[in-house]
């Protein structure tokens, strides 16, 4: 994974967010990651943001 793929949550650890897809804002370091809401319903004009460990998510798309 790197910056820019979308992700989700693996259904483990999705805990209500399965619908939803995520954004890496960085490159995965030391295990962990900063990913962003990026399908929420109501088109937030600040998404949340969540530093993750890489074993919580799965790749949804890959950025070229």
């Amino acid at each position: 994974m790197k910056k820019g793929d979308v992700v989700k949550y693996k259904p483990e650890f999705a805990f209500g967010d399965a619908e939803f897809d995520f954004e890496l804002i960085e490159d995965p370091d030391g295990g962990r990651v900063k990913i962003k809401l990026i399908n929420h319903p109501l088109s937030l004009s600040l998404p949340p943001t969540f530093l993750v460990l890489l074993e919580w998510i799965e790749l949804k798309k890959e950025t070229n």
